[in-house]
């Protein structure tokens, strides 16, 4: 299976979800200055403190944890596009979530913060560039995901989310515009064989 067809592989067609629901599974450029740079010591601790959890609850599937970790105006956005309310939203979310882990099984998430890169959208929000690779099978086929994950703080938290393109894009932009202009990296999947 190529590259975008992994990706199709999970994706809203296959899952049977609303488009919107798939971003929040997956889920993550003009690069201004280094890491060391941007963050003082208690914020990179904090970032790295939500990394150690996500790359835990990635492969376990704590569904309470990664819910925690969706940007705050993700849900109300969907609330809007769909016209559901918000406990119905969430509901959904977990719903696919927990679907997607009967469907595939997640057997490591790596999140490199050493190599994360910073940037400012045109708006002035700072944001991260987190390298990513994820090991998962899916059909009886393994596969490892090369892809990066969004940082950014909002109200003193930070938040992560897959950057891929299609509805996970479209959805933070959805809820965040001021990512419209952004152009954010491609993934990429591999094949390994056994």
């Amino acid at each position: 299976m190529g590259d975008r067809g992994l990706w199709r592989a999970f994706s809203t067609e296959n899952m049977m979800m609303h488009p919107l629901l798939t971003a929040l599974l997956f889920a993550l450029l003009p690069l201004s200055a280094a890491l060391a740079e941007t963050l003082n010591s208690a914020e990179k601790a904090a970032l790295q403190a939500r990394i150690d959890a996500h790359e835990i609850a990635r492969v376990e599937g704590d569904i309470r944890v990664l819910m925690s970790e969706m940007p705050p105006r993700v849900i109300p956005a969907i609330v809007r596009e769909t016209g559901s309310t918000a406990p119905d939203v969430r509901a959904m979310v977990e719903a696919a979530i927990r679907q997607a882990y009967a469907q595939q099984e997640f057997r490591s998430n790596e999140l490199d913060l050493s190599a994360a890169q910073f940037a400012k959208t045109q708006t002035g929000l700072a944001y991260l560039l987190i390298p990513t690779e994820t090991v998962v099978m899916f059909q009886d086929k393994t596969y490892h995901l090369r892809s990066f994950t969004l940082a950014f703080q909002e109200n003193g938290t930070w938040y992560l989310s897959r950057v891929a393109e299609g509805p996970t894009l479209q959805t933070l932009r959805l809820a965040y515009p001021e990512f419209e202009a952004v152009t954010f990296p491609h993934g990429n999947s591999t094949l390994i064989e056994d």
